[in-house]
């Protein structure tokens, strides 16, 4: 939606990313392995980026859909979502989707919408590679996304 600003923050194995988007601007990404092993510092996190940008919404991963993340991955997940709801921001917290094959096909879509990310392209792992370190950041981008090319009554809802 346009003349909106969006801010949404993903967590993932040992990482926290956030990107900001104004309209269709990616203007600001980050990830940060403190805001993942503390949670006072994760709230701290979401906190000075609302203060920083203002955003018209705040981005949050349901943790229904997050059942596939590890314990402290979801408790990280909780305490940005329970910070934005506290915020003086209209915050969402939504499904993931996941309408691609795998996390790198999906990387490569959102590249193609947002050049300005190809730098930060996760490469395909091996099965005994760690998964690499900016997927967090697509999946943050990804969640933005969604509020942003979704439907409008998911943003009324929020609102109402």
């Amino acid at each position: 939606m346009e003349g909106l600003s969006y801010l949404a923050f993903a967590a993932a194995y040992r990482r926290v990313g956030a990107v900001y988007m104004d309209g269709d601007e990616i203007l600001y990404w980050k990830m940060s392995g403190k805001a993942y092993s503390d949670l006072t510092y994760a709230a701290d996190f979401v906190r000075q980026l609302i203060e920083e940008f203002a955003p018209s919404v705040v981005i949050t991963e349901t943790l229904f859909n997050a059942q596939r993340k590890g314990k402290h991955t979801r408790q990280v997940i909780a305490t940005l979502a329970k910070t934005a709801e506290n915020a003086p921001v209209l915050d969402m917290n939504i499904a993931r989707q996941h309408s691609y094959r795998n996390k790198y096909e999906e990387a490569d879509a959102l590249i193609g919408l947002y050049p300005i990310m190809a730098p930060l392209r996760p490469k395909v792992r091996k099965y005994f590679d760690n998964e690499p370190r900016s997927t967090v950041l697509f999946e943050a981008l990804s969640l933005a996304e969604s509020v942003k090319r979704g439907p409008t009554e998911l943003l009324a809802a929020a609102m109402g």
